[in-house]
């Protein structure tokens, strides 16, 4: 159990560390989680953030959601 508890604080560290933006969010587009870089990417905080539908950070200069149809994902292996 140890050696889990330090892969996760490792895992953590380096999402809070890293200087790239990270979002994170529920399969129903809903954000679960950010980095703090990604907080001063969108100017938002995470508590501003979670729970809300991952398309109101792309909004184009028309005041519009950028469309970028359904959002899923796969499992099978990229070779």
């Amino acid at each position: 159990m140890e050696m889990l508890q330090r892969a996760v604080t490792r895992a953590d560290a380096i999402v809070r560390d890293i200087q790239d933006g990270i979002i994170t969010f529920t399969e129903r587009g809903l954000i679960a989680s950010l980095n703090p870089c990604a907080e001063k990417l969108f100017g938002y905080s995470m508590d501003e953030l979670v729970g809300r539908p991952v398309q109101m950070l792309f909004i184009g200069p028309d005041g519009q959601t950028i469309n970028f149809g359904t959002l899923t994902h796969t499992t099978d292996s990229i070779n």
